[in-house]
This record gives C-alpha cells, structure tokens and sequence, in this order.
C-alpha cells in the first residue's frame, strides 16, 4: 500500500466517496463537504504544501483570466506553495 502520501489520499478518498453517496444538495451536505475540504487544505499542511487564496501580496501566484461574465475579480482556484516555493499557479477571474 502507499504509505508517503496515505493521509492524502485518504482525505481525497473520503471526499470523493461522500460526494458520490450524497447527490442530494442541501446545507447539511454541502456542510460536510467543505469539512473535508478543509481536512484536505490541512492534511496539504503535513506535507508542507501551502494552499494560497488569492491577495494583491500574493498575485504573482494567479493567472488572471479576463472573463465577460465577471464584474469582479473571482478565485476559480488557489494557488498551491511547497516550502514557499510556487508547486501550482491559482487561477482568478477579471472583469474585461
């Protein structure tokens, strides 16, 4: 079994799994989902992974996207940070 990244793909499964067993929208559910969503962003933590949302301090880490349908800067994504260093750029929306 794997054992350098267990606890990750652990999260990941949890996450997957509920969100497969739980089709129903409701506040309770999407309650839940974002729990572990969270859990994830920790678990991320142990491995020294930084999960950045989107600041003018941290812009040089986000594509900006001009989008029509936006009236004001959107985070589609987090940026994702290893010991400081840039892993994977965000992605944010931007008015045209």
């Amino acid at each position: 079994f794997e054992k350098e990244h267990r606890s990750l793909l652990e999260e990941l499964q949890s996450l997957i799994g509920y969100e497969r067993n739980h089709t129903e929208v409701n506040e309770k559910n999407l309650r839940k989902l974002k729990e572990r969503i969270e859990d994830i962003v920790e678990t991320l933590g142990n491995y020294n992974f930084d999960v950045v949302e989107y600041s003018q301090e941290h812009s040089n880490y986000f594509d900006k996207i001009a989008s029509p349908n936006t009236t004001s800067l959107k985070e589609v994504y987090p940026a994702i940070l290893k010991n400081g260093n840039l892993v994977l750029l965000g992605k944010v929306f931007i008015p045209e």
